[in-house]
């Protein structure tokens, strides 16, 4: 009888899309019978940094919270297509799409991944809370404790003030969250991974980037240049009418963090605002520092486009350590995405997105929840540990292919990289150049239909169409 069941008080730590996307699918699905408090140490207007490519999961997680027909209004048309270069020259060694043929008769493999905004994703979620009306977002208010109260777990403020009592808390937080020490084991903890990173944005690529560049990116979401030791991306995450924000990424190794802000004459930021750069000493800075590294490497073209940046950031990769977790642990506190484990940059957004699906489908079962409204803490705890074994063998995957030989520097051998370098053997020899012209081929086929890359009419997963209906 819901009549007689007590309301649940869900408290998640962290406004990130995660904690949203729990919340979005919590208070549709539940109505009523939750009531959820997002606690966000940010403030309400901070940077969300770029684009996510949604794979079929997270694209569920936006069905469900009711929020998918904006889907299209906050991805970028096309943006599903790659396209990649050697550090000279400019005829693409590889493109990657999902053609137009695999897309019809296999949607599941091959259904629409667009590049998502970001920020277009947390507004569609927080303003579905709003009218939702059983959730409430705290910005400038983060999580820093939790402890046992009478009957439920007490969240604590930044001066160990209770913020409320709560049958579940969710730590969405990420990298820096204060709360997952109560649910894991990390000696380690946060901590430098010795790889350096140089991001920015360019406002305007189609006005301020050199024409050349511009045409050899095409219609593509990402282009990027490889080389033995280098790795320079760009990626459009502008959505809209003449919206073409693109991004820009650049990888270096450094054993000590300190020693590039350095080498660049700039102190290290304190926070993750102080660290965007937009004024011309600090930002040209970086970008003299940048045009030495990437000299006598690069074509030209790459290092003119760096002039065009409008804001800079420098920061090192940071990840957690090995993690497990903690056993007969009577908190009703769960960990997803981030802050369960952080392995580092590229691929962390989807992980988050899945967890916190995988995290409301046992929450919206019948026994989650009893009449007093606390948690079945046992159905929780069972997802834990696949959710960590997913971030253990992310990590595992990366750290193989950052410790591949073509990513490390080595003047001796040259920077120009060729399939064999990164596929030894015959395979690298004959059948890798063989797809890579097929792929090409291919894509100029679909370029020549229409465009290559997906559009708002392209398939979608199935298990998308299947929430939608």
């Amino acid at each position: 009888n819901m009549a007689e069941r007590a309301t649940a008080r869900v408290a998640i730590a962290g406004a990130g899309i995660s904690g949203l996307t729990l919340a979005g699918v919590l208070s549709k699905c539940l109505g009523s019978r939750v009531c959820i408090d997002i606690y966000e140490r940010g403030a309400r207007d901070r940077d969300q940094g770029y684009g996510l490519d949604l794979d079929e999961r997270g694209q569920e997680a936006l069905a469900r919270a009711g929020v998918y027909n904006q889907y299209w209004s906050i991805s970028r048309p096309h943006s599903d297509s790659a396209v990649m270069y050697n550090t000279r020259g400019f005829e693409p060694i590889v493109h990657a799409f999902r053609p137009r043929l695999l897309q019809r008769v296999i949607p599941k493999y091959f259904g629409a991944r667009p590049e998502t905004n970001r920020g277009g994703m947390r507004e569609i979620l927080l303003n579905a809370l709003s009218v939702q009306g059983n959730a409430n977002v705290y910005y400038e208010r983060g999580a820093f404790g939790l402890q046992e109260g009478t009957n439920k777990a007490e969240l604590l403020g930044a001066s160990g003030e209770v913020l409320g009592e709560y049958d579940l808390v969710v730590d969405a937080m990420g990298l820096h969250s204060t709360l997952r020490g109560h649910r894991v084991i990390d000696s380690q903890g946060k901590h430098y991974s010795g790889q350096m990173m140089i991001h920015g944005a360019f406002n305007d690529p189609d006005t301020t980037l050199p024409a050349q560049l511009m045409k050899m990116m095409g219609t593509n979401g990402t282009m990027g240049a490889i080389g033995r030791g280098y790795s320079l991306l760009l990626q459009r995450y502008g959505v809209g009418g003449g919206d073409n924000r693109t991004c820009f990424f650049y990888m270096v190794d450094r054993e000590d963090e300190d020693a590039l802000f350095k080498e660049m004459d700039l102190p290290k930021p304190s926070s993750r605002a102080s660290g965007i750069l937009t004024d011309l000493e600090r930002k040209g800075k970086v970008q003299a520092w940048l045009k030495r590294d990437m000299g006598g490497i690069f074509d030209p073209v790459w290092s003119q486009a760096v002039d065009s940046l409008d804001r800079v950031t420098v920061r090192g990769n940071y990840m957690h350590g090995e993690t497990t977790l903690r056993e007969d642990v009577s908190l009703p506190l769960i960990c997803i995405g981030d802050s369960l484990r952080n392995c580092g940059l590229g691929g962390g957004g989807n992980l988050a997105m899945h967890d916190a699906l995988e995290l409301a489908d046992v929450l919206l079962k019948p026994d989650a929840f009893d009449s007093t409204g606390r948690v079945n803490l046992a159905m929780v705890r069972r997802i834990e540990p696949a959710m960590l074994q997913r971030k253990i063998e992310f990590h595992t995957g990366r750290e193989k292919r950052r410790n591949h030989p073509i990513s490390k520097r080595d003047p001796s051998l040259g920077s120009i990289l060729t399939f064999e370098d990164v596929i030894p053997g015959w395979k690298g020899k004959f059948l890798a150049p063989f797809v890579a012209w097929v792929f090409k081929t291919w894509y100029r086929w679909d370029e020549h239909q229409g465009g290559a890359g997906s559009t708002k009419d392209s398939p979608i997963y199935p298990n998308v169409q299947h929430h939608l209906k």
